[in-house]
């Protein structure tokens, strides 16, 4: 569990979910990202005398990414299996025992549920839709929500330690993605918690009027090259650095086009295909997918323009070879940060 910040009441409300679980023999690693002691005092009053909890008060602040990962490395090498748990949700009784059993009897590396979408006050708002989808899919859009889901321990010697992240990267779509890429993925259709929306939300479902949001929210303020700029860096960015790291880390990933498509810079065709063809099958939302087509096709927009610009002022002599030379810079600059 990564805590940061906490509103107390909700958190109380998890820590007691996972206090009253049906399955009873597990170790819950609580990490507080940052030196905050009053949450220290809260999260030690509400653990109380349960010898399962393990709190660890890190002083530095690495964010939720960083915070996972280092509390995952954390896990006990007898540990058969992990669960990522949020600080204001709400499990019910009976998710891990149920869970770990799809986990047994599809012999898969990842097993995960639907959740209620609740408001902080326990307003139901709908449910989650999760299932399966390609692994190229699951790259382009996660379906594997953390705090939904039980992981066999086998995926975190792929996944740790964790490639390096843009500013869209989340723990459980690199964990998802090592999972599809080692093993099966079980999805039930039952719910098993609440999944608790709200201002403070550091992911919270993105769908519908809150995807839109968010594209708004990266528009506003901001001009049209600097947009696909900050698409192409940080969110086609942090989706082509997953695929290259997953084909490095287990090569026979490789051998699926379309994720060999995700992973290089220099294949727009095929990655455009890969991602409408997802977009075809509903895998992936009509608005991520433009973003994402957005993203990897800036460099050759940019070039375009150029050229475009050149054409319509003549007298301009050299500003055509000037607006290839500054598309392929910055191909070039991209290139090399993906490959960092």
């Amino acid at each position: 569990m990564a805590i940061y910040n906490p509103d107390p009441e909700l958190l109380e409300a998890q820590i007691d979910s996972i206090k009253q679980q049906d399955y009873e023999s597990w170790t819950c690693y609580v990490g507080i990202d940052g030196d905050d002691r009053n949450t220290y005092q809260l999260v030690k009053q509400l653990v109380g005398d349960d010898p399962r909890f393990e709190i660890h008060h890190f002083e530095s602040n690495v964010g939720f990414y960083r915070n996972f990962e280092r509390i995952l490395g954390l896990v006990d090498a007898r540990a058969s299996w992990f669960a990522l748990a949020d600080q204001d949700d709400k499990w019910d009784h009976d998710k891990i025992a149920s869970l770990l059993n799809l986990l047994t009897i599809r012999g898969a590396v990842a097993a995960s549920g639907q959740a209620r979408l609740t408001t902080s006050d326990g307003r139901i708002l709908g449910v989650t839709t999760r299932r399966l989808v390609p692994l190229s899919s699951l790259i382009l859009d996660n379906q594997i929500t953390g705090c939904l889901s039980i992981f066999d321990r086998s995926v975190l010697a792929v996944a740790l330690p964790f490639p390096s992240p843009t500013d869209v990267a989340y723990h459980d779509h690199w964990l998802g993605v090592c999972a599809a890429a080692t093993g099966e993925i079980a999805i039930s259709v039952v719910n098993y918690q609440d999944y608790t929306q709200h201002a403070s939300n550091v992911i919270g479902e993105a769908s519908g009027g809150k995807l839109f949001e968010r594209c708004c929210a990266l528009y506003r303020g901001r001009k049209f090259r600097h947009i696909l700029s900050y698409v192409a860096e940080h969110r086609w960015g942090w989706r082509n650095s997953m695929a290259q790291e997953l084909i490095r880390r287990v090569p026979s990933v490789g051998s699926d086009r379309s994720v060999a498509a995700l992973a290089k810079t220099n294949a727009r065709i095929p990655a455009s295909a890969t991602i409408l063809a997802a977009g075809v099958r509903g895998d992936l939302p009509a608005l991520r997918a433009a973003a994402l087509l957005g993203g990897l096709w800036r460099f050759d927009l940019s070039g375009f323009l150029a050229l475009q610009k050149a054409r319509r002022r003549p007298q301009c002599k050299g500003a055509a070879p000037r607006g290839l030379l500054w598309r392929y810079w910055n191909l070039e600059r991209y290139e090399s940060k993906s490959e960092q």
